[in-house]
């Protein structure tokens, strides 16, 4: 494992982690006296190629995810609120553009008047897509859809209401569809509810999932990837673009908190709990659901963003409080450190 390099920041967090050409950037927060988004590009060999921290100020501004847009990058988050252990309050929702060097061309922000973030954010290279949560003053959650222009400006806006206790899972785009989710606190349990919808925002249909907590989506060609939790075990399930379930696999006590389609394979991590305590776990899945490769880490903490390079993954391994910092950890192609 590697990556434990030294800064002057109380806490470090990267939330994703995007390949572009030979370079790996990453997107996420770090805490001085306020937390500040950190957007850092890094060659495959661990040298640091620039590092670009946004938001100082009494607020807090915090980086949620990022996409690449030819050299320059497209950075999401949520800014100009107070954070706490509960999520805070006051957030408003950002986009940013930055060039090949990490300097902003532009920034858009979201303020629907109560509290917003934006977690995910896709193009197709026309349009920008970008999907979050909005915290009602009613205490409902409604997640939210924007389709920009290639500067920034809404073209239009949906939201979807889900209910108390939300958390936006993701947003995926396939043949020209949307598929968004999110995941529902019920006395019951979590449900995840997901849309389908068109160019235009129009619903094509709505479904739920009972006993499931997602907490990251992705593609493997036509299909939809879902990582997270069911009941108390690790959940990974592929799902048809018409919504329905072809096979879902349980991978032991733990949660995923992220999942990345690799060539013909899925990589997984989070984190599995053994003997009461919380460790890293990342696997290699093929696309039927079978195990090809399992390794629980014997150190504190989960693994937060995984990504697949030539020969190998990179991982964000967020540490436990005390620490809470980032280290960033290299496997090969089998799952071990390099």
């Amino acid at each position: 494992m590697t990556g434990e390099g030294t800064t002057n920041a109380k806490e470090t967090v990267f939330a994703k982690i995007i390949k572009i050409k030979n370079d790996l950037v990453f997107v996420g927060s770090f805490l001085f006296d306020n937390y500040r988004t950190v957007v850092m590009k890094m060659g495959y060999g661990g040298e640091v190629e620039w590092l670009r921290l946004f938001g100082e100020g009494e607020k807090d501004h915090e980086g949620q995810n990022v996409a690449a847009l030819g050299d320059e990058l497209l950075v999401c988050g949520c800014c100009d609120g107070i954070a706490d252990p509960k999520g805070g309050s006051g957030w408003k929702a950002y986009l940013m553009k930055l060039d090949a060097n990490g300097e902003k061309v532009w920034e858009k922000i979201f303020d629907w008047g109560t509290s917003a973030c934006a977690y995910s954010v896709v193009t197709n290279k026309e349009y920008i897509y970008l999907f979050g949560e909005v915290r009602q003053e009613s205490g409902n959650t409604d997640v939210f859809l924007l389709k920009l222009d290639g500067q920034g400006d809404v073209i239009w806006e949906k939201q979807f209401n889900c209910g108390l206790n939300v958390m936006a899972s993701g947003l995926v785009i396939v043949n020209d569809m949307m598929i968004i989710g999110g995941s529902h606190k019920t006395p019951e349990g979590w449900k995840f509810k997901h849309w389908k919808v068109d160019e235009n925002g129009e619903i094509i249909w709505e479904k739920y999932f009972d006993d499931l907590c997602i907490m990251h989506m992705g593609t493997l060609k036509d299909d939809i990837l879902l990582a997270g939790q069911k009941g108390v075990e690790t959940f990974l399930m592929k799902m048809s673009q018409n919504g329905e379930m072809l096979w879902g696999g349980l991978f032991g006590i733990g949660i995923a908190t992220s999942v990345k389609a690799s060539g013909e394979n899925i990589l997984m991590a989070g984190d599995a709990v053994v003997d009461g305590k919380n460790r890293p776990s990342f696997f290699i899945v093929d696309g039927q659901g079978d195990i090809r490769v399992q390794r629980i880490f014997d150190r504190d903490g989960y693994f937060e963003a995984v990504i697949g390079i030539d020969k190998g993954h990179v991982l964000s391994l967020q540490k436990p409080k005390p620490d809470n910092h980032a280290v960033i950890v290299v496997l090969d192609d089998k799952g071990d450190p390099l």
